[in-house]
């Protein structure tokens, strides 16, 4: 005997939260990363899931995975959580990128970007400061701060280096 299912049905998923954060478990056949685990919502496992206290104390939308700590870039999803997820989080992330106003993109179109140029003759894409022309990461071309820069170690530690940066805008601002 032969039963046959609706294949073109498009399942809803949803990332659920476990009460502990930083937990990685499989619980009744869910991996859970970072506290974090994809159901398909409305489902026998995600029901049995709510009955369980710990393990889903908050729902999220699928949006939610590109945040995680442990997804570097989108196929991630798909190694991690499977194909029919990442296929679910593409199309609701696609959905929301379409669905942004149109006002929107008109204003980030105006912004004001970075006026760092490249050794390929193109420019930097980052936002520039309310301060200055340059983006964070470009600070040090703004000729205002020329004298700062020549006084500036060359070798820092990161800590440092973001603390002097931070020192240099509070200067522009002024």
């Amino acid at each position: 005997m032969l039963y046959y299912t609706n294949t073109n049905k498009q399942r809803e998923f949803i990332v659920v939260k476990h009460k502990l954060p930083k937990i990685e478990t499989v619980v009744m056949g869910i991996r859970y990363r970072e506290g974090y685990a994809v159901v398909e919502k409305n489902s026998k496992t995600y029901k049995s899931l709510k009955t369980i206290k710990m393990a889903i104390i908050q729902e999220l939308p699928i949006t939610y995975l590109e945040t995680l700590g442990c997804v570097v870039n989108d196929k991630q999803i798909q190694y991690i959580w499977g194909k029919e997820v990442y296929n679910y989080f593409l199309s609701k992330k696609l959905n929301t990128k379409s669905n942004e106003p149109q006002v929107l993109k008109e204003a980030n179109d105006k912004l004001p970007f970075c006026e760092h140029t490249k050794e390929d003759d193109t420019k930097c894409r980052n936002k520039a400061l309310k301060v200055s022309d340059y983006c964070r990461a470009h600070i040090l071309n703004d000729e205002r701060l020329a004298e700062d820069f020549a006084k500036m170690p060359r070798i820092m530690a990161k800590p440092d280096r973001k603390k002097y940066i931070d020192k240099l805008i509070k200067k522009l601002e002024k």
